[in-house]
């Protein structure tokens, strides 16, 4: 008898074919994400030599420019959804699809699925395209090929997609006005955040914001579930949307689409998606002030082999090369963590990681929840790494103390955070020499009558008009004050006070710190007065050695060529050199200011540098031990003169 087919279930034999009807709608997105996801891979080896290239470089996208992904998949997920979604209402295809035998739960779950899966082919070809290139350019002592960071950052990238594709799915019934709901959502959520930081766990942009511990990625559970969760909701919204409840929707939408005056809605529509999207890109674009933490500056994946070690109370990571300079430090680091204390007055029950693999131009170190970065290389002096390692601890306890209500408002409350970290510091971790130093740096500002304490409590204040490092030496005096007033516990008892959930944050610059300091029992006249009498007790004290550092006054020449400034000042006390720099205006980032280099007693800078006709210059002195600065206020150059 001969053998008889078994027949396939109908079922299976529709949800196949439905399978490959929605691939064949998305080929064209299926083929730019194919594109761009080789397009690099492509370029490195067709224009640089792949041999020399790192994985460092070819991950620094990802970590610096983590918003250009994040909008891509934004937008890739809107045009899925309505491609899949709203086509069958268009195209009148919805009633067909209810004849055949699947259900409208099975025909949403392949839309979804499909277009999740499209959009991750980029990531997912990118992220593979880095293996060869790897493979060529590796070193002997690294062998590995990092798949265990490569699957991290795929998770992450998968993950934000599928949040961005359940939104736009609940949305996409909205046709274009979703763009302006989700644009009215986003800044609603701004609004929001800044009554109740907490919430911004659920902003899924931050999701690819890449934080590295060592060699490995962090996932950050604490955003990753929220959104998660949130991603679940709003895909259940969609799935009952589309099963019945959104009929009415796109029947609406085709009412207002041939009604006179529907044409002018969707118009004005298209053009509030335009200044929406402009202003979310702005808004999104990095900003950094000079004080701002440099983390994101350099916050690539090293290029080298790592190995770990721990204290009792610290876990690290470094460089396998630097091993005995790490060592070294390793075995101090719980009696560091005991004086940082001591000197804080509070403690702390919790593992701290430090993570010594980080590179910076700008900074010795970073620190972050519960995580201290120092950059090694550039701390080859032991008790100069001790110092350092001490004024990033100190930032980790008073966000810990302060359940981080220092850095959520950290415009107004950096001179603190930075000078109880310096009180620290050189309280406890640096010769009298160098405290030395930087009280003179206070005490010149005080005898020079350009200390305002108003300007001191206003980050951007300080950082436009005078200089943002001053946070360091008058922020120390002014928790030395604190401490005069009311005893050594007084920094901790201020952090506790912060933490206070009853604090209205609405308040800003002096105000918040006098409710800060009423609520911990203090007064701010009292420090304020005391901070003066300090200041003012310095500048007699150092008065013959602030005489000595002169004012610096510039004389200029412009040409087609250059920018020349010729400083006044010729006789500097010994221990102390000229310094300029200069920035095309008072919103520039500290990391793009342009330190000018000094030629025969002038300065000369390359009018190209700034494409305005005008910039600003500000000359000081630094001293060449410790570093510290004494800047003479900015002053405006007109370059078109």
């Amino acid at each position: 008898m001969p053998s008889q087919r078994r027949l396939a279930n109908p079922r299976d034999q529709m949800m196949t074919l439905l399978w490959h009807k929605e691939l064949r709608t998305v080929r064209p997105y299926l083929g730019l994400t194919i594109f761009l996801g080789l397009v690099d891979f492509s370029f490195s080896l067709i224009t640089e030599f792949p041999d020399q290239l790192t994985l460092a470089e070819k991950l620094d996208g990802h970590f610096r420019e983590p918003m250009t992904y994040s909008l891509f998949y934004l937008f890739l997920s809107f045009s899925l959804a309505s491609l899949l979604l709203m086509r069958e209402y268009d195209d009148g295809a919805l009633e067909f699809l209810d004849a055949l035998p699947v259900t409208r739960a099975q025909v949403f779950v392949a839309k979804y699925f499909v277009a999740v899966a499209v959009i991750s082919v980029f990531p997912l070809l990118e992220l593979i395209s880095y293996l060869p290139l790897h493979a060529l350019g590796r070193e002997s002592i690294d062998q590995s090929f990092r798949l265990p960071l490569l699957a991290t950052l795929l998770f992450l990238h998968v993950a934000q997609i599928l949040v961005f594709s359940a939104a736009a799915f609940l949305l996409a019934y909205l046709r274009r006005f979703a763009w302006v709901l989700l644009g009215l959502l986003y800044w609603i959520y701004q609004a929001l955040k800044a009554a109740y930081p907490k919430i911004a766990a659920l902003d899924p942009f931050d999701l690819i914001a890449l934080q590295t511990r060592g060699d490995s990625l962090r996932i950050p559970w604490n955003l990753l579930g929220p959104q998660l969760l949130l991603a679940g909701a709003m895909w259940l919204g969609s799935f009952f949307l589309f099963t019945g409840w959104g009929d009415g929707l796109a029947t609406q939408y085709h009412r207002l689409k041939n009604k006179a005056g529907g044409n002018a809605v969707l118009i004005l529509s298209a053009v509030a998606i335009v200044i929406m999207t402009f202003a979310i890109i702005v808004h999104r674009s990095p900003q950094e002030s000079e004080g701002a933490t440099a983390e994101s500056e350099k916050n690539i994946y090293p290029n080298w082999k790592n190995s770990t070690a721990a204290s009792t109370r610290c876990d690290f990571v470094y460089p396998a090369n630097l091993e005995e300079r790490t060592l070294r430090l390793v075995r101090q680091a719980d009696s560091v963590r005991g004086l940082v204390e001591a000197t804080i007055g509070d403690t702390l029950d919790r593992r701290i990681f430090v993570d010594m693999t980080r590179s910076y131009s700008h900074y010795a170190g970073t620190a972050n929840w519960l995580t201290v970065n120092l950059d090694l290389a550039a701390n080859p002096d032991l008790d100069e790494l001790r110092a350092t390692f001490a004024h990033e601890l100190t930032h980790v306890y008073i966000d810990a103390i302060s359940n981080r209500r220092l850095a959520e408002n950290f415009a107004y409350t950096r001179f603190f955070h930075e000078g109880l970290a310096s009180y620290v510091e050189y309280k406890k971790f640096h010769s009298a020499a160098d405290h030395h130093i930087l009280r003179l740096i206070a005490a010149a500002m005080r005898s020079r009558r350009e200390v305002d304490f108003e300007r001191l409590v206003n980050d951007a204040q300080l950082t436009a008009q005078q200089d943002g490092n001053l946070v360091y030496p008058l922020g120390e005096r002014f928790v030395q004050a604190l401490v005069n007033k009311y005893g050594e516990r007084a920094p901790a008892k201020t952090l506790r006070s912060f933490a206070d959930p009853d604090l209205n944050l609405d308040l800003h610059g002096v105000a918040l710190w006098r409710q800060v300091l009423q609520n911990a029992g203090y007064s701010l006249e009292s420090v304020w007065s005391e901070f003066f009498r300090l200041l003012d007790a310095d500048a007699a004290r150092f008065a013959l050695e602030i005489r000595a550092l002169p004012r610096i006054q510039a004389r200029l020449e412009i040409n087609d060529a250059a920018l020349l400034i010729t400083p006044s000042a010729r006789d500097l006390p010994a221990g102390w050199r000229l310094i300029g720099r200069l920035r095309a205006n008072a919103g520039v980032p500290y990391r793009d200011y342009l330190i000018a280099a000094e030629q025969d007693g002038q300065f000369v800078i390359d009018r190209a540098n700034f494409g305005d006709n005008r910039c600003e210059c500000q000359l000081g002195l630094t001293h060449l031990r410790t570093g510290h600065t004494i800047y003479e206020p900015w002053f405006a150059i007109d370059l078109a003169q």
